[in-house]
């Protein structure tokens, strides 16, 4: 079975999914946005497999409506 590609996940598509699944108003799902991703960059020299924010492994993005 080949492998399933998936296209690039911005910070567009993140903030919409926050306000369009979870309610989160635009300036809240910026900011949310914008520290989860401040956290990976502070975080990088922790976990040598992440070399930039922009080279994750694409996998689907799922948030539950809970």
């Amino acid at each position: 079975m080949p492998k399933k590609k998936f296209g690039t996940l911005t910070k567009a598509d993140i903030i919409s999914t926050l306000t369009n699944h979870l309610g989160f108003t635009k300036k809240k799902a910026t900011d949310t946005t914008e520290t989860l991703l401040e956290l990976i960059k502070k975080t990088q020299n922790l976990n040598s497999g992440v070399k930039n924010a922009a080279n994750f492994t694409p996998y689907p993005l799922y948030i539950s409506p809970e």
